[in-house]
C-alpha cells in the first residue's frame, strides 16, 4: 500500500461538477459539514433516492475511515448517516457497487491497521443499517484496489483483480444474493493481465463489464491502457481492439457508465512518478472508439477520488482524492 505521506502535500474545501452537454465543469457549495480530505474511498449512486453513497478512505498516517455520507444533488447537502449495529471496520482501497435489484451498496475488501479484508458489507437506505454478507461460502482472499461492478443482467456482484499482500492478482469471483454465496469464476483465456488501482463499469446495453487500464506491477512500465470486455453469459473474456487515440496509461483513475449516452468516462488517476492526470476520456463500446473530451478549468489532477454518475441531471461527481494536495472537493461534469 502506498503511503500518503509519500506524495501529499496540504488539503484543499471545495466542490465541484462536470456537465457534458455545455462541457463544462461547476464547483457547486454544499452547506457543511461535508466528508473530511481523503481518497482510496468509494461511492455508489443511490438509484432509489436520487443520492451519491460514500464511505470510508484514507487520511494521513494510520487514519482509515469508516464513515458513511450522502449527497443529494437537488439540494446540494450532505448528509452523515449514523448506521445502527456493527459496521465494516475503517478501510481505504475497498470495491463497491450499488446492487440495484435489493437498493443496497455493497462494500467489499479494502486495507485498514489489522491489514488486507475479505469482508463483504451490505448498506440498506431504507433501514439505515450495515450487514455483513457471503460469510458462509469460499470467498475471495484478502485484498485492496479491486474493482466490483453490479451485473444487472445476472443480479450478481462481480470482483476482479486486487492487490493481495502486496501482489497484483487477477481472479475473477461473483457474489451471488439468492444463495449469499461467492462462486469463484473460471473464463477460459484470453485473460487481462494481472492489475490493480483499475477502474469498470457494468454495460447493461451489452451485458458486459468493461475494465480499463490500472497497475500490474514492474514499475515503472506497469501502468495499462488497456480495455478488457468480461460478459457472464459466455464467461469469456475479451481484449478491446479500440478506435482513436489512445488515453494515457494510468492507474487510481475513476470510471462511470453514462447510460443515456451509452458511454463510458474515464477521468484523471496517477501515471507514475509525480505525474497525476486531469484528463477526461469517453469510450463508446459500440464503436470501440475512444474520444477526449476537452472542457475548460478542470478540477487539479489527481488520484484516488471517488465518483458517481447522476443520471437525474446528467453530470459525473468526483470527491476527494490526493494530488499535490489531499482533496475534500466535490466537482461535477454536467451535459444539457
Amino acid at each position: 500500500m502506498l503511503a500518503a505521506s509519500a506524495y501529499l502535500g496540504g488539503r484543499t474545501n471545495s466542490m465541484w461538477a462536470y456537465r457534458p452537454s455545455a462541457n463544462v465543469w461547476a464547483q457547486p457549495e454544499p452547506a457543511r459539514p461535508a466528508p473530511s480530505a481523503r481518497q482510496q474511498h468509494v461511492a455508489v449512486w443511490n438509484d432509489h433516492d436520487g443520492t451519491m453513497l460514500l464511505f470510508g478512505g484514507y487520511r494521513s498516517g494510520t487514519e482509515f475511515l469508516d464513515d458513511l455520507w450522502s449527497y443529494r444533488p437537488q439540494t446540494r447537502s450532505w448528509v452523515r448517516l449514523d448506521p445502527s449495529g456493527a459496521r465494516p471496520s475503517p478501510r481505504s482501497g475497498s470495491s463497491a457497487a450499488w446492487d440495484s435489484s435489493s437498493n443496497r451498496l455493497l462494500v467489499f475488501g479494502g486495507y485498514g491497521v489489522n491489514g488486507y479484508r475479505a469482508d463483504l458489507w451490505s448498506y440498506s437506505p431504507d433501514a439505515n443499517a450495515w450487514t455483513e454478507v457471503g460469510r458462509n461460502s469460499e470467498r475471495p482472499a484478502p485484498r485492496e484496489e479491486a474493482i466490483a461492478v453490479w451485473d444487472t443482467a445476472n443480479a450478481q456482484l462481480l470482483v476482479y483483480g486486487g492487490d493481495r499482500e502486496g501482489r497484483s492478482v487477477d481472479d475473477l469471483w461473483a457474489y451471488r444474493p439468492v444463495s449469499d454465496a461467492w462462486v469463484e469464476l473460471d473464463p477460459a483465456a484470453p485473460w487481462p493481465a494481472a492489475r490493480f488501482r483499475h477502474a469498470a463499469v457494468w454495460d447493461p446495453t451489452g451485458e458486459q463489464m468493461l475494465v480499463f487500464a490500472g497497475y500490474g506491477g514492474g514499475f515503472p512500465g506497469g501502468y495499462l491502457n488497456d480495455v478488457w470486455s468480461y460478459r457472464p453469459s459466455t464467461n469469456a473474456w475479451t481484449r478491446v481492439e479500440t478506435i482513436g487515440p489512445l488515453p494515457a496509461p494510468r492507474s487510481r483513475h475513476i470510471a462511470v457508465w453514462d447510460a443515456a449516452a451509452q458511454r463510458l468516462l474515464v477521468w484523471g488517476g496517477f501515471a507514475g512518478g509525480v505525474d497525476y492526470l486531469a484528463d477526461l476520456w469517453s469510450f463508446l463500446p459500440l464503436e470501440d472508439r475512444w474520444q477526449p473530451v476537452a472542457p475548460p478549468a478542470a478540477p487539479p489532477a489527481r488520484a484516488a477520488a471517488a465518483a458517481a454518475w447522476d443520471p437525474d441531471r446528467r453530470q459525473l461527481l468526483i470527491q476527494g482524492g490526493g494530488g499535490s494536495a489531499l482533496s475534500d472537493e466535490l466537482w461535477s461534469y454536467h451535459e444539457e
